[in-house]
């Protein structure tokens, strides 16, 4: 989780990068990937996307569905199997996102590559997939790894959780399309002199803690805004598109590998 990733090459050989997010168990693929839909799909593909009543889903990628990671090697880790661009309105939060299935090096449990991880004391893993709604949120600061800005920490901009309507402009290449999303979270970064989020990171997970100290998913970051701030989308309508109701957990896995190793602790003294 919040590592470089990258979709398919245009036809001038330049990918789009940005940061993966987290991991959901799919009824129908598995293991797979979360980003935002403008990383992972081409310019073509983003717009069919748009006009295609918001939803697409595999084959309709190919041949561009390949995902990889670093984003800059050609190490395909995945497919791209469905993707979601819904503006929303009223009462509904536009969501923008990308699914890809995990076909080689599945992850083990919730592990950040960040060189900023326990840098101020804490070592910030995420294995528990637990997720917060609207009606959980507060004051306290939220944070973020991203490809780009790393490990960073912010705060919600407004005692109102959503922010009414946002436009996002992203680029591919020498082309440039907007993305308007009703009903988004915004946040800022609890320094001054930087920003809680950069290009590049999109697809980063936001957590924040709950009343035990354990962090929680809250949100992923759709993009910034020209005053400085950054625009995340809640992560329980993220959710609710494929039809499950949390992140990954891999808590049980670990557990399974902590009594494997503890057994054979015990066996290797008894020989």
């Amino acid at each position: 989780m919040g590592c470089d990733i990258a979709g398919a090459p245009n036809n001038k050989g330049i990918k789009k990068r940005g940061t993966l997010g987290g991991f959901i168990e799919h009824p129908q693929y598995g293991i797979c990937g979360l980003s935002c839909a403008h990383v992972l799909l081409n310019f073509e593909y983003f717009e069919k996307l748009k006009t295609n009543g918001g939803r697409m889903h595999w084959p309709d990628f190919h041949p561009c569905e390949a995902v990889y990671q670093p984003g800059d090697s050609d190490h395909q880790i995945g497919r791209l199997v469905q993707a979601v661009c819904l503006e929303g309105g009223k009462d509904d939060i536009g969501v923008e996102v990308a699914l890809f299935q995990i076909e080689q090096r599945p992850p083990v449990e919730g592990e950040f590559p960040s060189t900023l991880n326990g840098a101020d004391g804490e070592d910030l893993r995420f294995n528990s997939g637990k997720t917060y709604g609207l009606s959980r949120l507060n004051k306290w600061p939220v944070v973020k790894f991203g490809r780009s800005t790393d490990k960073t920490s912010g705060v919600f901009v407004s005692n109102q959780p959503l922010v009414s309507v946002k436009t996002i402009k992203n680029k591919w290449d020498d082309r440039e399309c907007s993305i308007t999303l009703h009903n988004q979270l915004e946040i800022q970064s609890v320094l001054s002199n930087t920003q809680f989020a950069d290009t590049g990171d999109s697809g980063s997970l936001v957590f924040m803690k709950d009343e035990t100290g354990e962090y929680v998913c809250v949100g992923m970051v759709e993009g910034g805004t020209p005053y400085g701030t950054t625009i995340v989308t809640p992560i329980t309508p993220i959710l609710d598109q494929f039809k499950v109701f949390r992140l990954k957990s891999f808590q049980e896995k670990i557990f399974e590998r902590y009594v494997k190793n503890t057994l054979q602790v015990i066996l290797d003294k008894l020989s």
